[in-house]
């Protein structure tokens, strides 16, 4: 099994800035997401995969990241945090 090592990234936003400079911005396209919203996706899509070994194309066709996006919004809704 292999494990997720997070140096593995290390560099990528710096990478991703460096090109956006080089090309005088990357384009945005479709629905933004904050970061929080990102990394738990991310984060869910690679438990989910190595779980059950299932394809991220597969993957996001069920739980895209709009339903993330909803769903980690219930959980950092401030009820919730107060357990009430």
């Amino acid at each position: 099994m292999m494990f997720y090592d997070r140096m593995q990234w290390a560099g990528e936003e710096y990478m991703l800035e460096e090109l956006g400079d080089e090309v005088n911005g990357l384009k945005k396209a479709g629905t933004i997401f904050d970061n929080e919203v990102m990394y738990w996706t991310g984060y869910c899509y690679r438990y989910w995969h190595y779980y059950t070994n299932e394809s991220s194309k597969r993957i996001y066709t069920i739980a895209d990241a709009k339903n993330h996006e909803r769903v980690l919004a219930r959980f950092s809704h401030p009820r919730c945090r107060d357990g009430n």
